[in-house]
This record gives C-alpha cells, structure tokens and sequence, in this order.
C-alpha cells in the first residue's frame, strides 16, 4: 500500500495529541480563549484522523490490496473510536453518557501546585485512555463488557460506526478476496488442462482427431465451470 506503512505513526500522533489534551484540560477550565483553542484542535485531530481512515478504506478496498492489511483498518478504527470514547468520559464528570471509564477525579481532588498532583492526574488520565482503548476493541470484536455502559445518543452513535464499519469492510474484504482466489485457481486449473490436451495431440496426431479434442476441451471447460458455480 502506498504510504500506508506510515498509518502506525500517523496513528501514534493522534494519540500523543489526544492525550496531551486530556493532561491540559484541567489547567484550561474557566479560561475561554484556551477552551476555544482545545475544540479547535479537537476537530482538526479528527479531521485528520478521519481522512486516514478513509485513506485507509479506499486502499483496502483495492483489488490488488492483501488481506492482511485489513489490520491497518482496524488499528486506525479502534484509535478513532477509542479517543470519541475518552473525550466523553474525561468531559463527563457524571458519566451520564458512558460509564465505567471514567478513572480521573474532580479537579478538586488534585493537587496542581504540588508534585504528587500532577502525577496522580497522569496516571488517571492514563488509565482512562487504556479504558476507552479496551473498550473500543471489543466493540470492534462484538464481544461487549458489561462493566461499561453506555447510556447517551452519542456514544451509542459511536458504538454504530464502529461496529457498522469493522464488519461490513471485514466482509466485504474477505469475500472479495475468496472470491478472486477461487477464480485465479480456476482459469489455472484450465490452462493446464488445455496445455496438456494439445501436448498429447502433438505427440499423437492419428490418434485425437480435432473433433474429438475440440470435445474433450470443452468437456473439461465445462468441469472447470462448475468448479468456478461451487
């Protein structure tokens, strides 16, 4: 895949960036100029993140594309929808959307002029990415977590795209694929035949006559066929 192989780094930054964000919210509350400034950023994460996932889509979908590549599909897909999911629970101090990955606490609770508060904040932030990491993948596998609920429209909407996205390409990929392999090893199975149909009528020619190879060629073009049905 062209410039595909730049998908993990690509993915690596989103997450970098995503996570800076996280650590900077507390320090930008009550300020309205740096709370413009984080949207902004948060949408142009997303629109870049966005166009390589359909980067990514339109290179998967191509015919010469390997099935294994489906697996940039889904690392780009889980980080997407892994980093909707910690956006949600980081500005839902309730957890009235989604709950169960919520690990930080009121900014009150930190202590931002000291060392150990900052350190103690990281860690949870940390720990609530790798909550929505988790929880994105097995969304993504259909498996679930019952220990995670998702009560609001908006992460509902994003369980839909995700689930939605991962198996219809997954399908659509794997057919296609089956689908050209069956039919390359079926016009193969067909030259060999037909290339030693014609060896044996050049070694004995009184013997076939073109009526009867013409026969035998179509009666393995046939058996071919149906192979091809099956």
């Amino acid at each position: 895949m062209e410039d595909i192989n730049k998908v993990y780094s690509k993915n690596l930054f989103f997450t970098a960036c995503v996570f800076i964000m996280g650590l900077s919210l507390p320090y930008i509350r009550g300020n309205g100029t740096f709370i413009s400034l984080w949207i902004m950023m948060a949408v142009f994460l997303y629109v870049f993140v966005l166009k390589l996932l359909i980067d990514v889509i339109n290179s998967v979908n191509k015919k010469t594309a390997s099935i294994n590549e489906l697996k940039f599909l889904f690392i780009t897909l889980a980080v997407l929808c892994a980093s909707c999911y910690f956006f949600v629970a980081i500005t839902d101090a309730g957890q009235n959307s989604i709950s169960g990955l919520r690990v930080i606490k009121a900014d009150s609770e930190y202590d931002f002029n000291s060392f150990k508060g900052p350190v103690d904040y990281f860690i949870d932030i940390a720990r609530t990415y790798l909550n929505s990491l988790y929880y994105s993948i097995v969304v993504m596998a259909t498996i679930g977590d019952s220990t995670i609920s998702a009560k609001g429209e908006l992460p509902r909407l994003i369980i839909a795209f995700e689930v939605t996205t991962a198996l219809t390409l997954t399908i659509f990929k794997i057919g296609t694929y089956y689908s050209e392999q069956s039919s390359n090893e079926a016009r193969a199975i067909e030259h060999r035949i037909v290339n030693e149909i014609k060896k044996v009528t050049t070694n004995h020619p009184p013997s076939v006559t073109k009526c009867s190879f013409n026969k035998i060629v179509d009666f393995f073009k046939g058996k071919v066929e149906l192979y091809k049905s099956k």
